[in-house]
This record gives structure tokens, C-alpha cells and sequence, in this order.
């Protein structure tokens, strides 16, 4: 059943109606190459596939004929022709032709319909993609037949491939071929693409576009740039002189200079920023390193000033010994200014003055007084000594300068 209408991506297609919409035709177009791509270039790709021996990969630009009536070109005469590599030469006759024949109809009879034929382009983009940055088809072989004097195929051109013929801007073709790696001579199975060039290595080349060159003489005035596409590049016209052409390139290559220029003084401005943060970061460090020890010299001048005034607190009776572990904290803390104040202004709790016995016979003989003696005495001994209560009492008792307080405590009791 023949539906009468085909809805599409927002278009409405009649087969009646004569031509298909753009969008339709360019996504049939899409989907079919991306799935014909893929294939072809398995089988054109010089990379192992599955199954197959390793080959070798060459380009060579061979001697081409006029087309004949029928649409033929001869692509590649027969003989030596030097290599793509320097002292491999590729030998191409006869049978290599037939070889290179076979091979194609295999493909052709494997792929069927999904074959593309032999892809034509600007250069060799599919071997040198760095080199030749322009992909596009100009057309394509779709049969190869080995005549007497070379490889002949049938030419099928597109819209670029007729305005280049037309226009004689690439003239010659250069087969980039393979064969079985490891063989002696060089000699072509397979044709993977053509190229065309302006620069053929062959003598008696004979172009395949229309050209006002000597056909007897045509490496002389060959032009191997496209003089439309560099004026494209360039921004200018076609009609542009050789030296409106120069000077453009002059320019670029003074504003490219100048940006060289300009990227080498950043580049210098950057590494003169970065010894500076260097050096800054090391002073940083060794101002950090400074700091830390004044805040440790700090902290020690702070524990000696705070010992100093405990000491000061304990002769004076003001503080026990065993005050001084409640009173360092405090006179080394966020307070110490006023806690010293407060220190020091402590009533002292005990006389602490050094006993004197001989001219005290009225203190001795006041009992008050003679506690005090004794109570000081012992507590000096604890602090001196490191004792406990009981050791100092006993220590004190032995103390011959105590001996007439002792007496008078005894006449006491």
C-alpha cells in the first residue's frame, strides 16, 4: 500500500506532488551515510581487519589520459614510479593492474548497493588529514578497468568535482594504493582513493581538468595553490593582485610576531610574579618563625616575673608555699596586672623575719610570740627541706637557735 501523504520532521510530502522537501532529502542523506561510511572505510582503511594480511600503504601521481566518450579516465600508466618513501619505488604493470581490478569488483560484489566506489578528493585528507584539511568529495570511481596502456575508471563527478574540472584548479591525480607488507618490490592490490594535485611526480602527466598549459610541458606553470581558496582564507577577493595578496600575509605574519611578542613579555611578567610570591612567602615564614619565639620568650619573661613576685609574697608571710600553685596561673593570665595588684596587697599572715634570741628574752617570754617562732620555723623547714609538718616539727626542735624558745615553752608548761 502506497500511503499518500509522508509526515516528516514538521514537512508534509506528496509522491504526487514532484520533489521532496529539503529537510527529508538531507536527513535520507544522513542516515545512509552513517551507515555506508563505516563500511566503505573498513575495506579502504589501511589498518588491519580481521582476517588480513598487514599491507602497505603508498601514494603515487600517475600519468592520467583524456576521458573518453564514455566517461573513462586513466588514473595510473604502467612502469616505476618513485614512492611516497624514499627508495621504495612502486612498480605497477599489467598484472598489478588486473590484481588492483579484482580486488575492486570483490568489494564491489560484498558491499552491493551500500558501495560507494572509489572516494575522489582535494590532496589526500584520508591518509594526511594534518596536511589536507579539506574532506569533501569532488566525486567518485565506480569501475576500474586494465587496458593496455594503464588503470582506467569510471568517473562520476559531483557539483565540485564538475566546477574543479571546469575550472582547472587540481589537474592531476595521485592513487593512494596498498599491497601485502613485507614484499621485496612494491607492487599495488588495492585502490583505496585518488587525490588530485597540482604537482605530479610523473613525466608526460596528462591533466584531468581544462588547462591553458603547454600538455607537452605541464610542471612548468603548474600553480600547487589554489589561488581562490588562499584568497578566501585571507579574507580578500578573488580578483586580488599578488601583492594585495603578500601584503595580507605580511600583515599576519607582523600581527603574529607582535603577538609572540606580547605572549614572551607575559610569559616574563608572569615568572618575575611568581619569584615574588616566592620570596614573599619565604619572608612570611620567617617572620612567622620570629613570632613564635618572641611569644615564647614572652611567656617565659611572664612565668619569671610571676615566680619573682611569689617569691617576694612568701618572704613577706603575705603567702604559704603552698599558695604559690592558686597565685601562677593567675599572675601569668589575661590578668596579671591586677592580679599582682591584689597580691601585693595582701596583709602578710605570718613574721617571717630571721630569729633573733639573744636580745628577745620579752618575746620569748610572750607565749603568742613564742607559737609564732616556732609555727614560722617549722614552715620554713617544709619549704626549704621539702618535708611534711611532722619532719619540720622534729627538724625545729633540734634546731639549736630554737633551743631557748623550746626551753621557755617548757618553763611554760
Amino acid at each position: 500500500m502506497t500511503p499518500s501523504k509522508l509526515r516528516t520532521g514538521g514537512y508534509t510530502y506528496s509522491p504526487t506532488s514532484g520533489s521532496a522537501p529539503k529537510k527529508l532529502i538531507t536527513m535520507k542523506r544522513n542516515f545512509l551515510n552513517s551507515i555506508f561510511e563505516p563500511l566503505v572505510a573498513r575495506f579502504h582503511s589501511r589498518e588491519v581487519v580481521a582476517n588480513e594480511e598487514p599491507r602497505e600503504d603508498a601514494i603515487c601521481n600517475s600519468e592520467i589520459g583524456t576521458t573518453d566518450e564514455e566517461g573513462w579516465v586513466k588514473i595510473a600508466a604502467y612502469g616505476v614510479h618513485p614512492g611516497s618513501v624514499q627508495g621504495r619505488d612502486q612498480h605497477f604493470f599489467e598484472e598489478d593492474a588486473n590484481a588492483v581490478v579484482a580486488e575492486f569488483n570483490s568489494l564491489r560484489g560484498r558491499l552491493g548497493r551500500m558501495f560507494r566506489g572509489i572516494p575522489i578528493y582535494i590532496g589526500h585528507p584520508d591518509s594526511r588529514p594534518d596536511l589536507y584539511t579539506d574532506h569533501r568529495r569532488l566525486g567518485k570511481y565506480t569501475d576500474l578497468q586494465a587496458r593496455p596502456d594503464g588503470l582506467w575508471a569510471k568517473e562520476e563527478l559531483n557539483s565540485l568535482g564538475l566546477e574543479n574540472k571546469r575550472e582547472g584548479f587540481w589537474m592531476y591525480p595521485s592513487p593512494r594504493w596498498d599491497a601485502p607488507a613485507g614484499r621485496p618490490l612494491f607492487r599495488p592490490t588495492r585502490l583505496i582513493s585518488v587525490g588530485l594535485t597540482n604537482s605530479p611526480r610523473l613525466l608526460n602527466s596528462e591533466p584531468v581538468a581544462n588547462s591553458t598549459l603547454d600538455a607537452e610541458k605541464p610542471t612548468e606553470t603548474t600553480t600547487i595553490m589554489d589561488r581562490k581558496l588562499l584568497c578566501e582564507k585571507l579574507g580578500l577577493d578573488v580578483t586580488a593582485t599578488d601583492e594585495e595578496i603578500l601584503a595580507k600575509i605580511t600583515n599576519l605574519q607582523t600581527a603574529h610576531d607582535e603577538a609572540v611578542t606580547k605572549m614572551k613579555e607575559k610569559e616574563t611578567e608572569l615568572e618575575t610574579t611568581a619569584n615574588s610570591v616566592v620570596a614573599i612567602r619565604a619572608d612570611l615564614a620567617n617572620a612567622t618563625g620570629q613570632i613564635a619565639t618572641l611569644q615564647s620568650s614572652l611567656a617565659t619573661a611572664r612565668e619569671t616575673i610571676a615566680n619573682g613576685l611569689l617569691d617576694a609574697a612568701e618572704a613577706d608571710g603575705r603567702i604559704t608555699h603552698a599558695d604559690r600553685a592558686t597565685w601562677f596561673p593567675r599572675l601569668t593570665g589575661e590578668a596579671r596586672e591586677t592580679e599582682a595588684n591584689a597580691l601585693a596587697t595582701l596583709a602578710p599572715k605570718f613574721n617571717t623575719k630571721p630569729l633573733d634570741v639573744t636580745n628577745s628574752r620579752i618575746e620569748i617570754g610572750d607565749e603568742k610570740a613564742r607559737r609564732e617562732i616556732i609555727s614560722n620555723a617549722v614552715e620554713a623547714i617544709m619549704r626549704e627541706q621539702g618535708v611534711d609538718y611532722d619532719a619540720a616539727w622534729v627538724l625545729a626542735k633540734k634546731d639549736p637557735k630554737l633551743k631557748p624558745v623550746w626551753e621557755a615553752m617548757k618553763t611554760e608548761g
